[in-house]
């Protein structure tokens, strides 16, 4: 479906009439072309029910697999002559909601409500138009239930602006396409792609028990954040409860270090998978990237000093760190560096397992993993191993 769509677009510029810059926030559009599926392209592929924790209002969201992605029914927009409007009015915004109507429009309304915080003498003149922060604050200032005021926002091709950066133009409008490009049309209903539901094993210290969650809108950067990565937590696909009990229960007890059996408890209802076929997520895979990660920052950290004295103290002590360094040890580093970093598929699961062996075996292995984390790491990238076997020989464990 060919669509024109209407989105706030939010510029530090010098409005018309006017010789300072300020916050401007006017209307631009983009004329899109939206993929159509039918009914029949759209399998259900899970189902996840339970209660909002904010609301306490009970949910259940379906998951549609459409290509080569998972999405959810949206919030429709309201298409006038072949063109999403845009208003801006202090609205509630819904929980899947298409993405120009709701992220933009909380940026926006963010834009505005700091401007009218930080300068409440003088809101109006400060931000361009005038009206927005009047109805902004008039908005809040009403009781829950009453209808919004809407503001009309000019439109940014009607306006000459004495000065603007043509660049915060250009990534605006690249920011609108991006989320455009999550929506689908199925069956003349408009649907949104969100990550994959998935379950998270989690035996960390601040647990009194191993615990297994239902975890939505995790992306690819977050599992691989390596700020974040824990080996007592990993990520496992939604038709894999079993296995994340027992790898929670089995982390829980490597950090007990005894030989007692645990058992995990899941959090909340479980995933409803209608069509496994449907499913994308390579939780394995993930598990093994995320060990890789976790084991390059340990080795980095033993090279890097604790930052408590100056530039010259920060030299030496890195120097001398790098000098104590083997160079068997500094290869390993660099092999499984290179081997994390392709993204276009070129390095494999196995060889990542192989390098990650490297390191744990080879010179000075406690700087990647010691203890506790060295027996975590054998079973984080065992889950690999253990389903690869099964795939090649057929094996049964």
């Amino acid at each position: 479906m060919k669509l024109e769509v209407e989105f706030p677009l939010i510029l530090r510029a010098v409005p018309p009439r006017a010789s300072i810059i300020k916050d401007v926030v006017v209307k631009d559009v983009v004329t899109v072309e939206i993929p159509e599926f039918s009914a029949s392209e759209a399998l259900l592929a899970m189902r996840v029910t339970g209660v909002d924790s904010s609301t306490q209002k009970p949910f259940n969201v379906r998951y549609h697999s459409v290509g080569d992605g998972m999405y959810v029914n949206a919030v429709q927009p309201e298409i006038e002559a072949g063109r999403v409007r845009y208003e801006f009015g202090y609205k509630e915004t819904q929980r899947f909601a298409p993405l120009f109507h709701n992220d933009l429009h909380c940026e926006a309304q963010t834009v505005v409500d700091n401007v009218a915080r930080t300068h409440k003498s003088a809101a109006a003149k400060h931000i361009f138009p005038e009206v927005l922060a009047k109805a902004h604050q008039d908005n809040k200032d009403k009781a829950r239930g009453k209808p919004p005021v809407q503001v009309s926002l000019p439109m940014f091709k009607d306006l000459k602006f004495p000065r603007i950066d043509d660049q915060d133009v250009d990534r605006a409008r690249a920011a609108i396409m991006c989320r455009i490009d999550d929506l689908v049309i199925v069956d003349g209903k408009f649907m949104l792609r969100r990550p994959e539901p998935v379950y998270l094993a989690d035996a960390s210290t601040d647990r009194r028990e191993p615990a297994v969650f239902v975890k939505f809108n995790v992306t690819v950067a977050e599992l691989r954040g390596a700020e974040k990565i824990r080996l007592d937590q990993a990520y496992f696909a939604a038709d894999d409860l079993e296995g994340v009990l027992a790898y929670a229960a089995e982390m829980w007890r490597i950090k007990k270090q005894d030989d007692q059996d645990y058992e995990a408890r899941l959090v909340g209802n479980p995933i409803e998978v209608l069509d496994p076929a449907g499913l994308r997520f390579d939780g394995d895979r993930i598990s093994v990237i995320r060990a890789a990660e976790a084991i390059r920052r340990n080795f980095m950290e033993t090279i890097l000093p604790q930052a408590n004295g100056g530039p010259s103290y920060l030299r030496e002590a890195v120097a001398r760190n790098f000098e104590n360094t083997s160079l068997e040890a500094i290869v390993n580093y660099k092999h499984l560096e290179a081997a994390l970093k392709p993204s276009d598929g070129s390095t494999t699961t196995d060889e990542l397992c192989g390098r990650i062996r490297d390191c744990m075996s080879g010179s000075e292995a406690e700087r990647f993993a010691n203890g506790l984390e060295a027996s975590m790491l054998e079973v984080a990238i065992g889950r690999w191993e253990r389903r690869e076997a099964r795939r090649n020989f057929g094996l049964i464990f």
